[in-house]
């Protein structure tokens, strides 16, 4: 069930956001810094988003991403590794979303998915299938303010400067508003990955690689703890 308390996740995402200098103007700063830093932050911007939106040529490449951090996480013994892949086109709101049911988000797990540098994974290990931090970014081909929840975890990011790698708190007001059943399987102790879709054309292209997905259970193989997937689309 999800925490009664984020004091510590709260804590966390404030100190994230502290060392990325969120909320600082640069005429905060001493006239002689604030050239520099301005260039700074603008280069680090950009980088950030040429790594988002160039690093892989697929659009859809994302899924693999989700799939292979969920095949990384760690599970209950009593429990079967799965994630469920939701997409939700048509209507009024055009969402994805993953549902997986690990153990729950870590510290250090966090603090990976908010760098390009940093990776909760052991490197070279042969324990891991993908890379949380670096890879994750792909999300932002598709969506342009990617929610995470996960026990008292309860934070987004945003396309903005250097939103992509600043969490934001999901406060109770924007948590209220989430799709009902986003709010119903996170309550539920379930690990969510919320992605509000930036297009129609986007929800086409996910679509049709789920379809492609469901026809190719080989890619199973090769997980070491991922069991079962479970694709619902239109």
């Amino acid at each position: 069930p999800v925490s009664t308390t984020d004091e510590l996740e709260r804590g966390v995402v404030a100190s994230i956001q502290r060392s990325r200098c969120f909320g600082l103007d640069d005429m905060d700063l001493p006239g002689e810094y604030q050239q520099g830093f301005s260039e700074m932050r603008k280069s680090l911007t950009a980088a950030v988003d040429r790594l988002a939106h160039d690093l892989y040529e697929s659009q859809v490449h994302f899924m693999q991403e989700l799939l292979q951090n969920a095949d990384d996480n760690h599970y209950a013994s009593d429990s079967t590794p799965c994630v469920h892949i939701f997409l939700r086109a048509g209507g009024g709101r055009q969402f994805f979303y993953s549902v997986n049911n690990e153990l729950g988000l870590t510290e250090k797990d966090v603090r990976a998915i908010c760098d390009i540098a940093r990776s909760s994974k052991q490197a070279f290990s042969g324990t891991t299938t993908g890379c949380k931090g670096v890879g994750w970014k792909s999300v932002f081909r598709v969506c342009s303010e990617p929610h995470v929840l996960s026990n008292g975890w309860r934070f987004k990011f945003s396309s903005e400067g250097l939103g992509m790698l600043t969490p934001q708190w999901v406060e109770d007001d924007d948590y209220a508003r989430l799709p009902e059943e986003i709010r119903t399987v996170h309550s539920a102790g379930q690990t969510v990955i919320y992605l509000p879709l930036t297009s129609c054309d986007v929800a086409e292209g996910i679509e049709s690689e789920m379809r492609s997905m469901e026809s190719d259970v080989a890619q199973l193989l090769f997980f070491r703890r991922l069991r079962e997937v479970h694709l619902h689309f239109p």
